[in-house]
């Protein structure tokens, strides 16, 4: 009997032991998705806008040139899901001739990026020292990089045509900066 007992003692044990085992085992996973806010410029960065001089004495200059060789591309990733972001153009440095606009056209998104990536601005925008809206309610999203991937920029010229910008034009070579900046909405 008391051998009985014992056999039944440690199969209660062994029981218990076996039963008390654990045949799973959960431990938490941390993902973090940092807040991004990338830009750049693809294709030839230098700019060249020539004002052309009339073919024929009396007409005016014209200020018809154009250049279409750059591309914007960005990557965003925003705080929250109601956030949005948008990109803007700015005279960083220089100076314009007397009466003369520098505008900005971006055009259709061209690529496979993916996300929210906004809209451009409808037309040609002139660029000031203060900024102006160009792509606008960008969420999370990519373009991809490089020339022929994210929005076309074309640059061109405007000159105001009044006797007093015409008389205050001046030759010569003008550089300026132009900087694209993405930032919250």
């Amino acid at each position: 009997m008391k051998n009985l007992l014992s056999t039944f003692a440690a199969l209660i044990l062994f029981s218990t032991v076996l039963f008390a085992q654990e045949n799973q085992k959960s431990h938490n996973v941390t993902i973090q998705v940092p807040e991004v806010a990338m830009l750049g410029i693809a294709g030839n960065e230098a700019v060249t806008l020539s004002v052309a001089k009339p073919e024929i004495a009396g007409n005016a200059l014209s200020f018809s040139a154009t250049n279409s060789n750059l591309w914007l591309n960005f990557t965003s990733v925003v705080a929250n899901s109601n956030s949005t972001r948008k990109i803007t153009s700015a005279i960083t440095s220089g100076n314009l001739p007397n009466g003369v606009s520098l505008l900005v056209a971006v055009g259709a998104y061209n690529g496979n990026g993916k996300g929210n990536k906004g809209t451009p601005v409808n037309g040609a925008t002139t660029i000031t020292g203060s900024g102006v809206d160009v792509v606008t309610g960008i969420k999370s999203a990519y373009t991809e990089s490089g020339s022929n991937k994210g929005y076309p920029l074309t640059y061109s010229l405007s000159m105001n045509d009044t006797d007093a910008d015409y008389s205050s034009l001046v030759s010569g070579n003008y550089s300026l900066t132009v900087t694209y900046t993405i930032v919250s909405q």
